[in-house]
């Protein structure tokens, strides 16, 4: 992937992971604060981001910051100082946008290893 390639790429990470944001948060505001169920549409959500960021060989430790640090960043300096108990959350959510794009890097590969069809 060229560089400016890679930039967009980055900046696509950081775009959805502001986009996962704005889910969590209006799902909180508008639909319920049930905290189990906000931990499972950020996850989602990241998961789903990252499956779609994986593809690129290059997509690597970068892109899955730059895809949590939204999430992650605000609910910890936002949400950690009432509910100190929902610290798993941000673990939590930092593996699901690992595992998308692991998974996606992994069938990416499988993909390329596979002899074209005829």
């Amino acid at each position: 992937m060229s560089e400016g390639g890679l930039r967009k790429h980055r900046l696509a990470a950081l775009g959805l992971g502001a986009l996962a944001l704005a889910l969590v948060f209006g799902f909180m505001s508008s639909v319920s604060l049930d905290m189990r169920w906000v931990f499972l549409v950020g996850a989602v959500a990241l998961f789903a981001s990252g499956l779609w960021l994986g593809r690129p060989p290059d997509s690597g430790l970068w892109t899955w910051i730059l895809l949590c640090l939204p999430l992650v960043g605000v609910f910890g300096w936002v949400a950690l100082r009432e509910l100190p108990a929902v610290w798993p959350h941000l673990l939590l959510w930092a593996v699901a946008g690992a595992a998308g794009l692991a998974v996606s890097r992994a069938a990416a590969a499988v993909a390329r290893s596979r002899p074209p069809r005829r």
